[in-house]
């Protein structure tokens, strides 16, 4: 560009003179952020010049805009910009973290650029899904194989050990007998573990730093085992006796011998209706029989109950047989020839019947025939 100066005079007196103006390219990127789960592939910025500025006009990228995008300096692994779109995007292996990415904005003029950092975080991304699983009182027992089955870390498989991404541990307290294997992820329960329904909570982490966790719930019930063994005895009738010694003899409670009495693991009772002069002995076990009992054979039933709370309880029948014991004894007499005469008064005088004098008649316990 030229001007003249000149004076007032007249004629003026003039120089012409150059001016040189230069225009500088004005271009202005904002900070963003933007975020993502771990795990999963993502876009934490749909567009980086969503902000921006060139030459005080709003950047527009392609092949018809003002502006060019690139990357610079060192951009994690998994984590990259679309310079077409001007999208930051992030795949499944981003670990969780915040990391700062910088970018250069360039107009297509001068080419005049500017760079600025944007703010991507990757949040964890950890589910421990809830299982449950079962086992039987008195055993050793697995009732969970492995907790981690259904939970993933970051979008991955949960491995345990010292090449794994991940490790676990009880959380809180957990029941007597009942104890994770954190090597494995196994729940195992012993033989001390009682009958019931256990909620036990675990924690799972990643190995990131820091780390990451979330914790969760699993169910494990542990069934009674209430395992009654049917007997069978005999008596004699008329008789007392003890049919069967201890009905619990064979018998368990959640895989363990069976104990009567006030330091034992378990009580019997009588179950329904028993006959007459058949009776349960709920301190011994022993079924006796008085000399009520009428021969037969008969099926009593008893319940066996562990003392858990809630108690827990099965019930069996055994079976008594009642044999009869028809005594007669032996008689004598004598007549005289040719004369009617009653040599024995009363054969059944010396007899018994199932333990008891033989009577006859309407209102006796026996009958005689030759």
């Amino acid at each position: 560009m030229q001007y003249n100066l000149c004076d007032k005079n007249t004629p003026p007196n003039c120089a012409l003179q150059s001016v040189t103006i230069t225009v500088n390219g004005s271009i202005n990127p904002s900070p963003e952020t933007g975020t993502a789960v771990s795990g999963t592939a993502a876009t934490p910025i749909a567009d980086v010049t969503g902000n921006d500025f060139v030459n005080g006009v709003a950047a527009s990228l392609g092949g018809a805009g003002n502006a060019t995008i690139a990357q610079s300096g060192t951009w994690p692994t998994g984590i990259a910009l679309n310079t077409a779109t001007g999208a930051i995007t992030t795949t499944a292996a981003v670990q969780p973290g915040t990391y700062s990415v910088a970018y250069q904005l360039c107009d297509k003029i001068g080419p005049n650029c500017a760079t600025t950092t944007d703010t991507i975080t990757v949040t964890a991304a950890m589910v421990a899904g809830t299982e449950s699983g079962s086992a039987v009182a008195g055993t050793t027992s697995t009732p969970i194989v492995n907790v981690l089955t259904n939970d993933s870390v970051n979008g991955s498989m949960p491995t345990l050990g010292g090449g794994g991404n991940a490790t676990i541990a009880q959380s809180g307290t957990w029941p007597t007998g009942i104890t994770l294997n954190t090597a494995t992820g196994a729940i195992t329960s012993t033989a001390a573990a009682l009958p019931g329904t256990y909620s036990v909570t675990y924690q799972l982490c990643d190995k990131n730093s820091p780390v990451n966790c979330t914790t969760a719930t699993v169910s494990v019930t542990i069934t009674a085992s209430i395992a009654p063994v049917t007997e069978s005895g005999s008596a004699v009738a008329g008789t007392p006796s003890t049919a069967i010694a201890n009905v619990t003899s064979n018998d368990q409670v959640n895989s363990a011998a069976v104990v009567l009495g006030a330091g034992g693991n378990a009580t019997i009772a009588q179950s329904g209706a028993w006959p007459t002069g058949v009776s349960l002995n709920t301190a011994t076990g022993a079924i006796s029989t008085t000399i009520a009992a009428v021969p037969g054979i008969y099926s009593v039933s008893y319940q066996l109950c562990d003392k858990n709370s809630p108690v827990n309880c099965a019930t069996i029948a055994d079976q008594i047989t009642i044999t009869a014991s028809i005594l007669p004894g032996a008689d004598s007499g004598t007549v005289t020839a040719g004369a009617a005469a009653t040599p024995v008064a009363n054969v059944a005088s010396n007899d018994t019947v199932n333990g008891a004098a033989a009577t006859l008649g309407g209102g006796g316990n026996a009958t005689v025939a030759q």
